[in-house]
């Protein structure tokens, strides 16, 4: 199909549209929705619509997480979490490192057993960038099923989900310091930083929460639509500014929504089945492009990302990463090695590889074993036909994407390769 805007729009409505039976469905058999929404994605995206940029998706995820946590602050009666403030705060902060600690542990054990075998510190980052839990998810289900949670449950999960994000936020950086050559983050520094986003999240957040009443109960605006536009500036203001002054974002579009909710306000049956919708939109739109995200061909295969392992200013290190690589692909597990400036990833004897275009600039193509033979690259500015590449020939380096070309495909008949993908020293215009 042409991808023309009229399409898109055709495909967008068509995502909608199969996303909203699907969540009838899960609802009726008692499922999860969302979980439904990403495999709506995940099925479009296997033939279908082809989406790998993960920059956008970010973004969707940035917008549609602002939208949510506010309206769920909105739903938020603060007398409801008050008595649980001190539970939830110690859910959001050590809960989430024990999470990480009892994750950390189970990965570090059980990874020798699939070839993949890792430092504890490497496992600790895994389990760190999952021990928080997923807002999206816990809002929805808590709306989505309002009975069966006696006392104060509900107002503590709606709290721990809404501020658990800067300890595993830190708790990431943190450990891609300890990981990375030539860079360190002390703990004093990271316990500084995590003090700082919390406490400037909830004063942003109250602040601006606190600013959107005011400006709604005296603006007078005669359109009453332009209340919920009003608001919803409102909440990508808070989200941006506290980003600015280094706070958590998240957190403070969460207490705006708090503070929106819980002040008496105009119209305020208007805004709060207005954000009702745009949150139920925006959770279809977050989960259906985090679908479209998802490789099924890659999940069938177990892969090792080894962040880092290109730098350091010692040769034989980037050179044992090298070898490690190879031997992790020989035993079928596949591996990237990855730094801020370059990819590598093996191609094996017999395979075809397909890289698409991203962030990466230029790609270089060697002979890990010294000869590689019937190398074809197709896509690239400088194509290669059944060449034959040596270690003492640098034919395949410093190669380009072909103008108008999206991908490029590496295969070898015999030998295996080593593709680097790097980005350019200065900004491309394209």
């Amino acid at each position: 199909m042409l991808l023309t805007t009229e399409n898109i729009i055709l495909i967008g409505a068509l995502l909608l549209l199969v996303s909203v039976f699907a969540g009838k469905v899960a609802y009726r058999f008692g499922a999860p929705a969302l979980l439904l929404f990403l495999g709506v994605g995940m099925l479009f995206g296997l033939r279908l619509i082809s989406f790998n940029s993960a920059p956008v998706a970010q973004f969707v995820g940035m917008v549609a997480l602002c939208i949510i946590l506010f309206s769920g602050g909105m739903d938020t009666r603060y007398r409801a979490i008050r008595p649980v403030i001190g539970p939830g705060v110690v859910l959001a902060t050590v809960g989430v490192a024990l999470t990480a600690l009892i994750v950390a542990g189970f990965v570090y054990v059980v990874a020798p057993w699939c070839n993949a075998g890792m430092s504890f510190l490497l496992a600790l980052l895994f389990a760190a960038t999952m021990s928080s839990t997923d807002s999206a998810s816990v809002f929805s289900i808590l709306r989505s099923r309002r009975q069966g949670l006696s006392e104060n449950l509900k107002p503590l999960l709606e709290l721990e989900s809404g501020s658990n994000d800067p300890m595993a936020y830190i708790l990431t950086i943190l450990l891609v310091g300890l990981l990375t050559p030539g860079e360190s983050m002390g703990f004093g520094t990271s316990l500084l930083l995590f003090v700082v986003g919390m406490t400037l999240g909830v004063v942003a957040g109250y602040a601006f929460g606190r600013l959107a009443v005011w400006t709604i109960n005296r603006i007078n605006i005669e359109n009453q639509s332009l209340y919920a536009v009003l608001l919803l500036a409102f909440v990508f203001l808070t989200f941006s500014v506290t980003d600015l002054i280094r706070g958590n974002g998240y957190l403070a579009v969460y207490v705006a929504g708090l503070v929106v909710g819980n002040y008496p306000i105009v119209h305020k049956k208007t805004l709060g089945t207005f954000f009702d919708g745009f949150t139920w939109l925006f959770q279809v739109i977050l989960f259906v492009t985090l679908g479209l995200l998802v490789n099924i061909d890659e999940l069938l295969q177990p892969e090792v990302l080894l962040l880092g392992a290109l730098g350091g200013r010692r040769l034989e290190h980037t050179l044992a990463n090298l070898c490690t690589g190879l031997g992790l692909e020989q035993r079928g597990v596949r591996a990237t090695l990855q730094d801020e400036r370059s990819r590598i990833t093996f191609v094996r004897a017999g395979e075809e590889r397909t890289y698409p275009k991203a962030e990466f600039f230029y790609v270089s193509v060697f002979p890990l074993e010294g000869r590689a033979e019937g190398v074809c690259e197709r896509g690239s500015y400088y194509e290669l036909t059944d060449a034959v590449l040596t270690a003492g020939y640098p034919l395949g380096v410093s190669n380009e994407y072909a103008e108008g070309s999206d991908c490029i495909t590496i295969s070898t008949r015999k030998g295996a390769l080593v593709v680097v993908e790097t980005l350019p020293d200065t900004p491309i215009l394209r």
